[in-house]
């Protein structure tokens, strides 16, 4: 029995995810589709902008058979996590093949950089950039390049990135699961409107949600009844959050480190949520989604 495996957010689903469950069902000879989704808070740790149970009848409308819900402890995490957990939750369900869109189709490219980063050679490069202060996806990006030039220009696009870890993910602890590239068609992860194509990225469907009036033809599903949530329903309880709470209470939230509670407790002025991202960013000492973490 063959069963087809796939990692998603459905945040929100788009005419691109029917695209890959469509191929998987026409061309793979696949017993039956299981997916394994973010719940109602995705890998940026923002708040998914469709509640899970309306998405999860939406991959069931879809063609997938199971949707298994990925914890939000490992939802929110780095994409190493995300992956490897996510992965992990597939090979428990009996999933055989791993499918997953990705500008790279090439699975000899993208396994060779997996088997790169879980090299010693990869290892002792990073320590080296990590030791002269580099970020770490910097001195990963600078060690891989000491092993390979050539994997730069792939490590570019995010869904080769994500793709390289469930291989990684995969080599590591032994799966048995056969992994198939599908190259994405279209649209890419942060592309605006793309025209003549009902294929679209889903920030620019999200973006597209957020208006009152938003294009129709681009939503494979009715979403006008639907609840939506977005980053600025959450502004005054992040607010709250942050004025109310010691260092010590900042400090203890997962994944508040390197002292960005202070940085937190220095905004003076909470206008609305972009401004408080851009305040955040300005200062120039933690990632965007560190904010997103303390909601």
């Amino acid at each position: 029995m063959r069963i087809a495996g796939i990692v998603t957010e459905f945040n929100p689903i788009t005419y691109g995810h029917l695209y890959l469950i469509n191929k998987i069902k026409k061309e793979y000879n696949m017993d039956s589709i299981v997916t394994v989704m973010s719940p109602n808070f995705v890998m940026r740790g923002e708040p998914a902008i469709i509640s899970k149970i309306e998405r999860t009848k939406m991959a069931l409308k879809s063609g997938v058979d199971l949707v298994l819900e990925l914890p939000t402890i490992y939802a929110i995490e780095a994409a190493d996590i995300f992956a490897s957990r996510s992965v992990e939750i597939l090979n428990n369900a009996g999933v055989t093949d791993l499918f997953f869109g990705a500008e790279c189709d090439d699975i000899k490219i993208l396994t060779n950089i997996a088997k790169a980063e879980l090299s010693k050679e990869y290892n002792k490069f990073l320590k080296e950039y990590l030791k002269n202060g580099l970020s770490f996806n910097t001195a990963s990006k600078k060690a891989l390049y000491q092993i390979n030039q050539n994997y730069e220009d792939v490590l570019k696009e995010p869904n080769n990135s994500l793709a390289i870890e469930y291989i990684k993910a995969i080599i590591s602890n032994g799966y048995n699961i056969e992994v198939h590239p599908i190259k994405r068609v279209d649209s890419g992860y942060f592309d605006k409107l793309k025209k003549n194509t009902l294929i679209q990225s889903a920030s620019f469907l999200r973006d597209e949600l957020k208006k009152k009036k938003p294009n129709k033809k681009y939503f494979p599903y009715d979403l006008k009844n639907i609840e939506k949530h977005v980053n600025e329903d959450y502004f005054e309880l992040i607010k709250y959050k942050i004025i109310s709470s010691s260092l010590d209470d900042l400090r203890s939230i997962h994944g508040i480190t390197d002292g960005f509670e202070n940085k937190l407790k220095s905004i003076k002025e909470f206008k609305d949520y972009d401004t408080l991202v851009n305040d955040l960013v300005s200062l120039s000492l933690f990632e965007t989604k560190s904010l997103t973490k303390v909601s």
